[in-house]
């Protein structure tokens, strides 16, 4: 490895601490460089600022999450041009649970970083906006299957945009709490039990014991 390269990895490792433990508006650049044992000089021939060094660090999670994300929905619609939903059996939304899961958690600090970190960088709104996406997106998805002639009716899109912030708040949870993956794979047994999208999206009719 080039000297090039490995002062870059230690502004980068630096970075990743201060922004972790600070946050992105309370980290300080002086005290990156001194943790990277570079001067303030060296920092800013490589990078611009905090926003250019954040950015840096959650690019590439960016890029797998989006790519994560479409596999996902291409997948749906693969379903839905032999006409059929995605089955919404508690097993079969267990495991698409546990692959979310996995994915936070082998993007752990960078997912730490773009949903608790973020303040006053340009992806302080990185919660919100992939909500909005996502809702638009199935929103999108669940039209398509109503013209099919799949469901019946269409959920609320507002009514569907919150259930979706309720639903990844709890996802992101075990994140914020701190729990290892272990208990973020356990906690996706409850998070089925709550949430029952099969009926909400119009996939399955609801039964009513007494």
């Amino acid at each position: 490895m080039t000297k090039e390269n490995l002062i870059n990895q230690s502004i980068l490792a630096s970075a990743k601490k201060e922004f972790l433990a600070y946050g992105y508006e309370k980290a300080s650049l002086r005290q990156i460089c001194k943790q990277a044992n570079v001067t303030t000089g060296a920092l800013y021939k490589r990078y611009k600022g905090k926003e250019e060094l954040f950015g840096t660090l959650v690019r590439s999670t960016l890029q797998d999450l989006t790519r994560w994300i479409e596999e996902h929905v291409r997948q749906d619609y693969v379903l839905l041009q032999k006409g059929q939903t995605p089955p919404m059996t508690s097993n079969r939304y267990l495991d698409h649970l546990h692959h979310m899961m996995d994915f936070i958690y082998n993007h752990e600090d960078e997912m730490c970083l773009l949903l608790f970190k973020s303040t006053g960088s340009r992806y302080a709104r990185f919660t919100e906006e992939t909500m909005v996406s996502v809702t638009d997106e199935t929103y999108r998805y669940l039209q398509a299957a109503k013209d099919m002639h799949l469901i019946t009716q269409i959920v609320d899109k507002e009514h569907l945009h919150l259930a979706l912030h309720s639903y990844f708040g709890m996802i992101f949870a075990p994140l914020s709490h701190g729990w290892n993956k272990e208990q973020a794979f356990k906690f996706c047994e409850t998070i089925v039990d709550l949430f029952n999208w099969g009926v909400l999206l119009g996939f399955e009719e609801e039964t009513i014991s007494y």
